[in-house]
């Protein structure tokens, strides 16, 4: 993730505030702490070194929870799909955003009804959307992603998986949508 961050167009400041997102993503992926704790802690490392070298602490440009908030749309933005996510529901809206599918049955079920979906509410589901419970079983499953240790989102074939040639039963997914349908 270093290298892509390296890739963006990133003031020092802005390149100090991505390195300390990084440096709180999990194994998993996922964000260790919140947006408000990682500009407390960049604050804290600002405030001490200004200490240390003699400044005035009361002048120090300290990072705002604004720049948190965008650095962490900056840092969700970049591969793989999913990473830096808070938890496992805004893992897969991003994954299904990154797709293309924001307006799709499965983006829906994971924004609307994450609770339901979760916990196999399926009558319930079915009765909110309309739909049969049988639609959005074959559109949304959960499964492990193949790089990562966490879960991924399965919409249908032609959407975001395709079959691997040595094995039909398995998925894999694919970061961008392909042109043919």
């Amino acid at each position: 993730m270093r290298d892509q961050v390296s890739l963006l167009e990133l003031t020092p400041r802005e390149t100090l505030l991505a390195d300390e997102f990084i440096g709180n993503i999990n194994d998993d992926g996922y964000l260790a702490c919140g947006v408000e704790d990682i500009v407390r802690a960049i604050n804290e490392v600002v405030t001490k070194a200004a200490e240390e070298a003699g400044r005035d602490i009361d002048d120090l440009p300290l990072y705002t929870a604004e720049e948190g908030h965008k650095m962490l749309a900056t840092i969700q933005s970049l591969d793989p799909p999913g990473v830096g996510a808070q938890d496992l529901r805004e893992c897969l809206l991003l994954q299904l955003k990154e797709a293309g599918l924001e307006q799709s049955v499965p983006y829906r079920l994971v924004r609307d009804c994450f609770e339901e979906l979760i916990n196999h509410r399926w009558s319930e589901i079915s009765k909110r959307f309309g739909i049969s419970a049988a639609m959005y079983r074959r559109q949304l499953t959960k499964s492990p992603s193949s790089t990562r240790n966490r879960t991924a989102v399965r919409v249908t074939r032609r959407q975001l998986y395709h079959p691997r040639p040595d094995r039909r039963k398995n998925r894999r997914p694919v970061s961008r949508l392909s042109e043919r349908r």
